[in-house]
């Protein structure tokens, strides 16, 4: 360690401010380094003579007339109503998330989500095949596909699911 920072902490540690593990590198400087212990000797002295000929620093006369006044400013039922305040904000405030929680948990389950235009044009050909009409059966079996397309196309335009593009994909 050198001299110069040897110095800073000799004045670090008389304020109370050098860490123990740097006091320890401190003391074995100073037990090498005579100029450095005459230093710290004369700092120690030097403190020692202010602190015994100066006055201890308090608070003017001014300072602790304010704080009084200030003090006497604040009524003390003020700081009991703050307090039943906020026991009652966290009082609602729980019992909000307590009625939401149990709304969530007892909420029945959602109805599964509607299903998409394919299983619809499924389920309308079903039907078709498990009662189709009676001309259905006289027909040709081209023909009867062609009834099953249109029937298809009109049942989708009347869900409003009619898309071109999926009629070409599931019918064809």
């Amino acid at each position: 360690m050198n001299c110069e920072k040897a110095r800073s902490w000799i004045l670090l540690e008389q304020s109370g401010e050098l860490s123990a593990m740097n006091s320890r590198r401190l003391a074995r400087h100073l037990a090498v380094c005579t100029d450095c212990s005459r230093y710290r000797n004369d700092v120690l002295r030097l403190t020692r003579l202010a602190t015994e000929h100066l006055p201890a620093e308090e608070p003017s006369e001014e300072t602790i007339h304010r704080i009084l006044d200030s003090a006497e400013k604040v009524r003390p039922g003020r700081l009991i109503r703050y307090q039943w305040f906020a026991a009652r904000a966290v009082a609602w405030a729980a019992l909000f998330v307590a009625i939401v929680g149990g709304a969530i948990l007892l909420m029945p389950e959602q109805p599964e989500k509607r299903a998409g235009p394919e299983h619809n044009l499924s389920a309308i050909m079903a039907v078709v095949d498990e009662n189709p009409p009676e001309e259905y059966h006289s027909r040709d079996a081209a023909s009867r596909l062609e009834i099953e397309r249109e029937l298809g196309r009109h049942l989708l335009r009347i869900e409003g699911l009619l898309d071109e593009d999926l009629m070409a994909e599931v019918l064809l």
